[in-house]
């Protein structure tokens, strides 16, 4: 057999709907970073502030309207909302800080207090101190819905989180974030079970590409490690991976003049070239 030396190759990947990627060493293969969402409650780490609020509300006791001022920790203040609480038990509600079952709407100051388009978001649940503490959800004007324990006014233990673009989580959070174990379904069909931490998936676990194949992956803050992105690469190329022979192609380039047979001359090459397709193609250089 005639020895073509050491070849480098550069690989091209091209996903179906996605920017060419490129890789430069063969052991070293990768589909690119991986760009995680990271799986939050919508909060910012903004500092929250102390606010109060005055509100009529409707005295059973009394059978008159009263004014009841609240107190409730506000946690992004830059966006200066205005907050409505709805107890779900009017006779067991009090003045300062609230605590209680009921339902808390963040508006917009701007806009008329019957106009839904002003209201930013919806909470449902229970609240203890001015602050969401317990079993609740959440709904926000984007899309964003989570339901589940809430500790200090963030996402803390389990919940179900749905992003406004599909994608969905199911499984432990702390201060807001996605952390420890959980599941995550992404819009593609792409399954992930495993460890995550500060709302991305860092560690080991089982991940299931749309074709149905599952492998056992690791992630480094939500970036896929090498030589797991290397089996997801050999699966989605592969005829049966996602959307068969036009979601990806490669070529393969020798950057190195080969050492050909005595008496070839280099125009009598005949390249050749293959995708997963199964289309072929042989041309001759001469």
């Amino acid at each position: 057999m005639p020895s073509f030396g050491t070849i480098a190759f550069a690989v091209a990947i091209v996903l179906a709907g996605s920017v060419p990627i490129l890789a430069g060493n063969l052991d070293l293969i990768t589909e690119g970073q991986v760009v995680e969402t990271a799986l939050s409650d919508g909060l910012s780490n903004e500092i929250g502030q102390w606010k109060t609020k005055v509100q009529l509300v409707f005295d059973s006791k009394s059978q008159k309207i009263a004014r009841r001022r609240y107190e409730y920790f506000d946690p992004v203040p830059s966006r200066d909302l205005d907050v409505v609480w709805y107890p779900k038990e009017e006779s067991a509600d009090r003045p300062g800080p609230i605590t209680g079952v009921g339902r808390m709407v963040w508006r917009q100051r701007d806009r008329a207090a019957w106009d839904p388009a002003g209201i930013v978001s919806v909470f449902t649940g229970k609240m203890r101190n001015g602050r969401a503490d317990g079993a609740g959800e959440v709904v926000t004007n984007d899309g964003l819905v989570y339901e589940g324990a809430w500790q200090n006014g963030r996402a803390s233990g389990s919940g179900r989180l749905k992003l406004p673009s599909g994608e969905e989580y199911l499984g432990s959070f702390r201060n807001g974030m996605a952390d420890g174990k959980g599941r995550e379904f992404e819009i593609t069909g792409e399954v992930f079970e495993g460890r995550f931490r500060a709302g991305l998936r860092d560690g080991e676990g089982k991940t299931r590409l749309p074709s149905g194949f599952s492998y056992d992956s690791s992630w480094v803050r939500g970036v896929e490690t090498a030589s797991s992105r290397r089996v997801r690469l050999a699966q989605v190329g592969s005829p049966s991976g996602v959307g068969g022979g036009q979601d990806i192609r490669m070529g393969i380039t020798v950057q190195q003049t080969p050492h050909l047979p005595q008496g070839v001359e280099l125009n009598e090459v005949v390249p050749y070239s293959s995708s997963n397709d199964g289309t072929q193609d042989h041309r001759s250089t001469g």
